[in-house]
């Protein structure tokens, strides 16, 4: 067992595009992608006994998700601070 899953490139982009999303800048172009490049790791890594990886997937989606949470609500706090500055 490897300690970086070569083999499953899906799941290894995903991790990295998850903590790639946490930034504030990039997060939410880095966010979608890495969701669903997760999501493909994932059922790679359960249909392919060789393929490794499945918990690089699983954190890669966690961190998208919370990447995006962040991103859509730091969007969300612009919209409602440039309507009521601009009222």
């Amino acid at each position: 067992m490897a300690l970086i899953p070569t083999n499953n490139p899906k799941a290894l982009i995903s991790y990295y595009l998850g903590f790639l999303s946490l930034l504030p800048v990039v997060g939410l172009l880095a966010a979608v992608p890495g969701l669903i490049l997760g999501v493909q790791g994932v059922r790679e890594a359960a249909r392919l006994p060789d393929y490794e990886g499945h918990g690089h997937a699983i954190v890669g989606i966690v961190l998208c998700v919370i990447g995006l949470v962040i991103g859509l609500s730091c969007l969300g706090f612009l919209g409602i601070g440039l309507l009521i500055g601009a009222v």
